[in-house]
């Protein structure tokens, strides 16, 4: 199981997009900012890679095997902790556990100690940019061209779905996995 903290500070994107729709009132700016982060989410889940970087919290099984991280491309790992039944989360010393961030930006952990825990949660950041300034440009085109395509046709029955550039532009970056 996997937390990723809410995406923030979009206001760059939504001038971006505003431009885009050459629309001039502020009147639709939290209706712009969640299109934003609705299309943000779909590249995610397309490319199978965060765009903006932000802090996740995977939780997962105690083991002396490498288990990945299940988002990527992470930037650092900040601690593990210790899952107890009924206890508060107890952070475990570096010497108890193993990290490591490939070359493909896939973060890993094993425990190198036995704990009597069951279960660890492995603190990071991930993603491909800093901030939308620094997001490459295919991806912040895929972004506002899906955004603008939600924004336009709404709820309209004959809508045949997102325009074909958007993932032209996310197709790049996809990552696939084989089982």
């Amino acid at each position: 199981m996997i937390r990723i903290d809410p995406l923030t500070s979009l206001t760059e994107a939504v001038a971006e997009l505003k431009a885009h729709l050459r629309i001039e009132q502020d009147e639709e700016d939290n209706l712009l900012g969640g299109l934003i982060a609705t299309s943000i989410e779909q590249g995610e889940a397309f490319t199978r890679q965060m765009f903006l970087e932000r802090r996740a919290v995977d939780r997962m099984p105690v083991s002396s095997a490498w288990q990945r991280l299940q988002a990527s491309p992470v930037r650092s790992i900040l601690q593990v902790q210790a899952i107890r039944f009924a206890q508060p989360p107890i952070a475990l010393l570096p010497d108890a556990y193993a990290i490591d961030i490939d070359t493909m930006g896939e973060g890993w952990v094993r425990m190198a100690q036995a704990t009597d825990a069951r279960q660890i949660d492995v603190e990071f950041r991930a993603g491909l940019a800093h901030d939308w300034a620094s997001l490459p440009e295919t991806l912040r085109m895929g972004v506002i061209r899906l955004a603008a395509h939600l924004h336009t046709v709404r709820d309209d029955p004959t809508d045949a779905g997102p325009p074909a550039i958007v993932a032209a532009f996310w197709l790049p970056w996809r990552r696939l996995r084989l089982s």
